[in-house]
């Protein structure tokens, strides 16, 4: 008895290109064989010539993923087979191949805090190597799109002070389809500190000394530094790194300072003048008499 071997006329893919994880649908068309009641074709499935365990069926789907996160393509060959006659047909391949692309990774970078009235630079970093040419980067604030645009890597804007941050996102996309989102990037925007500077004493004389105060809103008494400047001479003053300084000027002299936050480098700048007045000189104290009786008058000038 010589039994008819089954044949597999086509292999067909729901697809032909996905993106990481994505699936596809792969189908055999088979006929011939024994014609046998309750006699099923047994299909054996290969991908990229490695059998494919436990898929005995003429359809069925998979999510393949790329190798080391590369352009991985992937060829699928069958054979299809009858237990009651023991005929196996010749490996039949698919007319075409699957290509599947790994999904882009995104983080973005940029300043995590600024002062008002800077701008918000944003930056996608994508995988290294991945084509950026023609991805598609949709930039989101608070989960509501603000920009987007083909090969848009890069971001700007600019925001008014809150009290709490501004939360970027980024999706970036391709061609086939493959989308991701980068995590959430949070930027805080401070306003500038208010600073007026003080004095114990605005006026003094020759010699004296006073102290000068920065005066900083309370929403920034924290992660300040502070520079003082004599302005006549536009020289920083040396040790002067607090919100306090005691001053020793020998004239009138102009007082800067300039804080700024650590981190924000958010800035504010004031000045105050220190009035010094000349102290007087005694010339000279003259007697009238250099020797008088007990009871006499002498007049001191």
């Amino acid at each position: 008895t010589v039994n008819s071997v089954p044949v597999i006329d086509s292999i067909e893919l729901s697809i032909n290109e996905i993106c990481d994880g994505g699936q596809v649908t792969i189908t055999a068309h088979a006929h011939g064989g024994v014609d046998v009641p309750n006699t099923p074709y047994i299909f054996t499935w290969y991908r990229n010539n490695e059998v494919i365990e436990g898929v005995t069926d003429s359809v069925f789907t998979e999510s393949p993923l790329t190798v080391d996160g590369n352009i991985t393509d992937y060829v699928y060959s069958a054979t299809v087979a009858q237990n009651v006659s023991g005929c196996t047909s010749e490996r039949k391949y698919a007319d075409s191949i699957l290509r599947v692309n790994p999904n882009p990774q995104v983080v973005i970078s940029s300043d995590p805090l600024i002062c008002e009235d800077d701008t918000i630079h944003l930056v996608a970093n994508v995988t290294d190597e991945y084509p950026t040419a023609d991805l598609n980067f949709t930039w989101m604030l608070d989960n509501d799109t603000v920009a987007d645009g083909l090969g848009m890597t890069q971001f700007d804007t600019l925001v008014e002070p809150r009290d709490h941050s501004y939360d970027f996102t980024v999706r970036v996309s391709n061609i086939h389809g493959c989308v991701t989102e980068s995590a959430v990037y949070s930027v805080t925007v401070n306003p500038r500190p208010v600073v007026e500077i003080t004095a114990y004493e605005d006026t003094i004389c020759e010699t004296g000394s006073t102290i000068l105060r920065a005066n900083v809103d309370n929403g920034f008494l924290t992660n300040l530094m502070y520079r003082w400047y004599n302005v006549e001479s536009g020289a920083p003053i040396y040790g002067g790194m607090q919100n306090e300084l005691t001053v020793y000027p020998d004239s009138t002299t102009r007082y800067a300072v300039e804080v700024y936050q650590v981190g924000s480098e958010c800035m504010s700048y004031d000045t105050i003048t220190i009035k010094v007045n000349e102290r007087p000189v005694i010339d000279s104290i003259i007697l009238s008499d250099y020797e008088i009786c007990d009871g006499g008058q002498v007049t001191v000038t």
